[in-house]
C-alpha cells in the first residue's frame, strides 16, 4: 500500500527544490584577504578555510616559513613550519611539525604568521561561520592568544 500525502507530487518536489537551494546559499563560500608584511603577522581567520589543513592552507601562501599558536589548555605553542635547509633539518621540522602539530585552522584563534617577503594580497576562501559553528572564545587562566571572529570575511587586517 502507497503512503498519501497531504500535497500532490509536483508541490512536494517544488518544496525539496527551495529547501536545497536555501541550503546551498546559506553555505555559500566568502573570501577573507589577508595583507602581510614581510616578517611576523598577528592574524586572525574570519573564515573556516575550505581546507583548514595547516600544510595545505599555507602551501598557498608565498613566502610563508611559519604559522604558530598558543594552546592556553596545554601551556604549548603548536606550529607548522615550512620544511627547509638541509635534509636532516627538514626531517626535524616534520618531525616538529607532528610533535607541535597546528590543529586545523579555525576562526577565534589568533595565529603569528612568519614571512620571508611581503605579500599584498592573500585571498582563503571558505564559510563564515553561523549560527551553532559561530566559535565562542574559552579563556583560561594567564595567557590566551585569540582571535574575536565577527562574523564577516570583508574585515581586512591592514591598520588604516
Amino acid at each position: 500500500m502507497k503512503p498519501k500525502f497531504p500535497f500532490p507530487l509536483h508541490l512536494r518536489r517544488l518544496a525539496f527544490a527551495v529547501f536545497f537551494i536555501g541550503l546551498a546559499l546559506s553555505v555559500r563560500a566568502e573570501t577573507q584577504t589577508f595583507s602581510l608584511a614581510a616578517q611576523w603577522n598577528l592574524i586572525t581567520f574570519q573564515v573556516t578555510p575550505a581546507n583548514a589543513n595547516p600544510e595545505a592552507l599555507f602551501s598557498t601562501l608565498p613566502g610563508f616559513q611559519s604559522a604558530w599558536t598558543y594552546d592556553a589548555n596545554s601551556g604549548l605553542w603548536l606550529r607548522h613550519v615550512k620544511a627547509s635547509g638541509t635534509p636532516a633539518q627538514q626531517t626535524n621540522d616534520a618531525l616538529a611539525n607532528q610533535l607541535l602539530a597546528l590543529p586545523l585552522i579555525e576562526p577565534g584563534r589568533a595565529y603569528w604568521v612568519q614571512m620571508a617577503n611581503a605579500v599584498a594580497s592573500w585571498p582563503v576562501t571558505g564559510t563564515l561561520p553561523k549560527g551553532a559553528a559561530f566559535p565562542s572564545l574559552n579563556l583560561n587562566p594567564g595567557w590566551n592568544l585569540i582571535g574575536i571572529p565577527v562574523g564577516a570575511a570583508s574585515v581586512s587586517n591592514a591598520e588604516p
